[in-house]
């Protein structure tokens, strides 16, 4: 009983005190107007720039991809197993036959995904404006989670038969075609080839490169296409490390046709297969660090 009237009286002091404090503060900032103001210009810098650095952070390191599972992406891409003297980190994009044989035989992916990005000259009744531009594989939306808004993706048929086809991103559609649905079945002339225009993608969806804007035209990546190369992103099965799933690259490389053919086991293995976590590919990585540990 003693100790209960102990802490009872113990808490009603603090209490006291603390309406005390209360009190007591504002009167003493209004007394002290000049160091009352730097107190708070002090806090409201402080505060600011930490949300400002934490929002770079956490967008560019803790979220950089809007994917599902985005903790289980990595770019995929090769660089020189040997002959490289400069001291620089060579990056190589693989080309369409080596992406063909990881997608035919790794059993390390729940999926491969291809993209590249560029821009487009579209002919206007005017001078041509440029746009930004996407090639992709026909899953990529349902990879990242999405779906056409309007329309329909272009499929495998439509890359066999070279079909010109293209998809509108959702922000052009609704700044020059004022959100119309008669849009799908319409054409357009890029770069002095005409294109049917068969669906329209949510601005949301949006190419692995950290810090791109959408596009505004998605058109159709051909894997079949030996003679273009193409950036890789691609998600791990669960409970498959990165190591184990460069391993298994390497090998299904190995054993291609494409180096049966070289002449040697050295010219055959030229490029050796890199993973790297969507974070790992910026730059500036250590400055973001750097700020992080310096916000938390």
């Amino acid at each position: 009983a003693a100790r209960q009237l102990a802490h009872r009286r113990q808490r009603t002091e603090f209490l006291a005190d603390l309406q005390q404090d209360v009190c007591l503060a504002p009167r003493t900032l209004g007394r002290q107007k000049g160091w009352t103001a730097v107190t708070i210009a002090t806090l409201a810098l402080g505060i600011g720039a930490t949300t400002a650095v934490f929002s770079v952070v956490s967008s560019l390191l803790l979220h950089p991809l809007p994917y599902p599972h985005a903790d289980r992406m990595v770019f995929v891409y090769q660089e020189p197993s040997t002959g490289n003297k400069t001291g620089i980190s060579v990056t190589i994009t693989p080309g369409a036959a080596v992406v063909r044989t990881w997608m035919q035989g790794s059993r390390s992916f729940e999926a491969l995904e291809g993209y590249g990005s560029g821009s487009v000259s579209l002919e206007t009744a005017g001078e041509p404006v440029t746009y930004r531009s996407a090639k992709v594989f026909p899953t990529f939306p349902k990879f990242a989670g999405l779906q056409p808004i309007l329309g329909r993706m272009f499929s495998t048929q439509d890359i066999a038969r070279h079909a010109h086809v293209l998809l509108l991103g959702e922000q052009l559609w609704r700044s020059r075609y004022g959100a119309q649905r008669n849009v799908v079945g319409t054409s357009v002339r890029l770069d002095d080839s005409t294109y049917t225009i068969i669906g329209v993608l949510p601005a949301a969806l949006r190419t692995p490169v950290v810090g791109d804007a959408p596009p505004d035209f998605w058109m159709p990546l051909d894997v079949n296409d030996d003679n273009v190369g193409m950036m890789l992103l691609g998600r791990l099965r669960p409970g498959v490390t990165a190591n184990a799933a460069t391993r298994e690259l390497d090998s299904l490389v190995a054993r291609s046709s494409a180096a049966k053919a070289a002449s040697t086991t050295a010219e055959s293995l030229r490029f050796k297969t890199v993973l790297a976590k969507p974070a790992d590919r910026l730059r500036f990585r250590d400055s973001l660090d750097m700020l992080g540990g310096a916000v938390f």
